[in-house]
């Protein structure tokens, strides 16, 4: 870890945990059975805090990579219960978002944030 790491890893997670908001982060996966040969849906919920998300500047939409409707949000990584992936569902309220993007973001040489692309809104 270097100074920066010390001050602002902190700093974000805290930034987050005092203006973020509460949403529920879901993965679903199949869980196989070898016994049955059967693949049984399965999900896991965390409550997770974000950067309430916003929509991206619409220079930024090409049409391909950030498409119209795409926004854009922040999660903290230190001390996450979740690591973000691509497929994954953000749940705020009745408005559900797939992430299609995950960036780190780094503080020196430690995880800060992660920037995530989100898709959906329903």
């Amino acid at each position: 870890m270097t100074v920066l790491d010390d001050e602002l890893v902190p700093v974000a997670k805290q930034m987050l945990d005092d203006f973020g908001r509460d949403v529920v982060y879901v993965v679903d996966a199949g869980v196989f059975d070898p016994a049955t040969s059967t693949v049984t849906d399965s999900k896991t919920d965390e409550a997770v805090k974000i950067v309430p998300p916003f929509p991206y500047e619409r220079r930024f939409e090409d049409g391909d990579t950030i498409v119209e409707g795409d926004m854009l949000s922040y999660m903290a990584a230190q001390n996450s219960p979740v690591t973000p992936i691509l497929g994954a569902t953000i749940k705020d309220g009745s408005q559900h978002w797939k992430i299609v993007n995950v960036d780190p973001i780094y503080s020196g040489n430690s995880l800060a944030l992660w920037k995530l692309q989100l898709r959906g809104g329903a």
